[in-house]
């Protein structure tokens, strides 16, 4: 199978490789990928920057994927062939005596790791997942938008479960990449009027994007006034 794989610890060292298709262990699903997304940790990994140390020296990137199922392990029962999965990303196995997992917290847990930094992940055609970690695709949705479930997940707990937001609000949004607009969208659903803001860099793609997307945008940053409290888009 094809893969796109670390080979070494070092800036920009990964390429497209030919491995063996994985085996599943005992409690494991055996996937088949069919959209794999490219995170800003990806990048970081891929660059080798300060802070990613931890990364595996070889390993498959990808963690945002959309797959179908091809395999269990021996003592897999919640799964069958043909069904359809995302994962669960950041992943802490369960253990009654992680004081984080008693609390219902396993993402703060030391033992944390992410599937496709720290163990192989889904930048190839098959990838090998604990039956702990998958959710299972509702029928009739796309495969392709069923790849944005990790990044919408980052930002419904920014606008879910970490804000008030609501109706008649006025947020706004710094950034507009796929975490930023998908906070947007998660804060127009609740009723609240959104403006997404980015720097001239952007004009090309993002905020393009943005305003497709039915959003109105800011151009911020050096050669452009702050926001005024006159404008009442903000300071109403």
């Amino acid at each position: 199978m094809k893969a796109f794989r670390r080979y070494a610890r070092e800036q920009r060292a990964a390429r497209l490789v030919d491995l063996p298709v994985p085996t599943p262990g005992e409690n494991e699903v055996l996937l088949r990928v069919a959209h794999c997304g490219i995170c800003g940790s990806d990048l970081h990994a891929w660059l080798n920057h300060k802070g990613y140390e931890a990364v595996l020296p070889e390993v498959t990137f990808g963690h945002e994927f959309s797959a179908t199922v091809v395999d269990t392990g021996s003592s897999v029962s919640n799964w069958k062939a043909n069904e359809q999965a995302v994962m669960i990303a950041l992943q802490t196995p369960h253990d009654d005596n992680d004081p984080y997992c008693a609390m219902g917290l396993p993402q703060l847990s030391s033992r944390r790791r992410v599937q496709g930094l720290h163990l192989d992940g889904g930048m190839a055609e098959y990838v090998c997942v604990e039956e702990e970690f998958l959710l299972p695709i509702p029928k009739g949705l796309d495969l392709e938008l069923a790849a944005l479930t990790e990044p919408l997940s980052v930002a419904e707990h920014c606008i879910g479960n970490r804000t008030s937001i609501g109706s008649d609000d006025l947020v706004i949004v710094s950034g507009p990449g796929i975490i930023g607009l998908l906070c947007a969208i998660s804060a127009r659903s609740r009723g609240a009027e959104v403006i997404i803001t980015g720097t001239e860099r952007d004009e090309t793609t993002r905020l393009t994007a943005a305003r497709t997307l039915g959003f109105e945008t800011l151009v911020v940053g050096p050669g452009h006034p702050p926001p005024s409290p006159t404008d009442h888009r903000l300071f109403s």
